[in-house]
């Protein structure tokens, strides 16, 4: 059957014996590959970034962000004016407010003022009616007093009127033949 060999190679006890035999030197081929790998390494993923460029997907994006940033460019505009609108809003509510605090002021006042005329009024009305009330009570005593009058007149006129009956005779006939007299004009 086979016999198969374990050892492929041969083996040397030291680098220097083996590097004389073959004619190689390990290091300088060691940093060969490893330079050769790097290589490969960088040109491998320069090759595939310079395909994906030039794809027509990665053109397509660079157009949708340069539409982007002219539509951010667009927008930032827009927020811009935007914020001046707002500071020239901010700067008439400010305005509006500093007016609405002093109509506020103002219209307390008024309310105060307001408040002291009803004051004096309520005072007026109840001055005015005590006064009211004063002349009606001064009105009652001078119609009683004249009442009282009256009936001390009237007794006395009655007295009176015994003597002066031939008077008043008289002077109505009088004025029933003189055109002139107030009863006839009255006639």
């Amino acid at each position: 059957m086979f016999h198969f060999s374990y050892r492929l190679l041969p083996t040397f006890t030291d680098e220097e014996s083996y590097s004389k035999k073959t004619g190689c030197n390990w290091k300088v081929v060691a940093k060969v590959v490893l330079v050769l790998l790097i290589l490969v390494g960088l040109v491998v993923p320069l090759v595939i970034f310079a395909i994906r460029a030039n794809s027509p997907a990665c053109t397509d994006g660079l157009k949708a962000q340069a539409a982007c940033q002219n539509k951010t460019h667009h927008l930032e505009e827009q927020l811009s004016q935007a914020k001046k609108y707002y500071e020239q809003s901010q700067a008439q509510l400010n305005s509006c407010s500093q007016q609405v605090a002093q109509l506020v002021t103002s219209l307390k006042a008024e309310k105060t003022q307001v408040q002291e005329l009803q004051a004096q009024m309520k005072k007026l009305v109840e001055k005015t009616q005590k006064l009211a009330k004063d002349l009606q009570e001064k009105e009652e005593q001078l119609r009683k007093q004249k009442e009282a009058s009256d009936q001390n007149n009237t007794r006395n006129s009655c007295s009176s009127s015994v003597a002066s009956g031939p008077l008043l005779l008289l002077s109505l006939g009088l004025a029933v033949v003189l055109p002139w007299g107030p009863i006839s004009q009255a006639l």
